[in-house]
C-alpha cells in the first residue's frame, strides 16, 4: 500500500502545482483528495475494495482536502 500512497500524493502535488488559465487570462489551481485502499485475503467482491477506497476518500476531504489519505 505504501506505493500505491506514494503514487497518489505525488499525482495530487503535480495537479495541485498545474496552472490552469481560463476566460481573460486568469489562472486557478485545483486540487483533489484521494483515497487508498488494499484488498484483504476475505474480500470477495470488487465492491468491498470501492468502499474502502471511498471511506478512505471521504476521510480525506473531511480532513481539509488536498491529501490522500488511507
Amino acid at each position: 500500500m505504501e506505493k500505491a500512497f506514494e503514487i497518489s500524493e505525488r499525482i495530487r502535488k503535480e495537479i495541485a502545482n498545474e496552472e490552469i488559465e481560463i476566460l481573460d487570462g486568469q489562472k486557478i489551481f485545483i486540487t483533489i483528495s484521494a483515497g487508498v485502499a488494499t484488498i484483504e485475503k476475505d474480500m470477495n467482491d470488487l465492491n468491498d475494495i470501492i468502499y474502502k477506497a471511498d471511506i478512505a476518500l471521504y476521510k480525506a476531504k473531511r480532513s481539509g482536502k488536498n491529501r490522500t489519505c488511507v
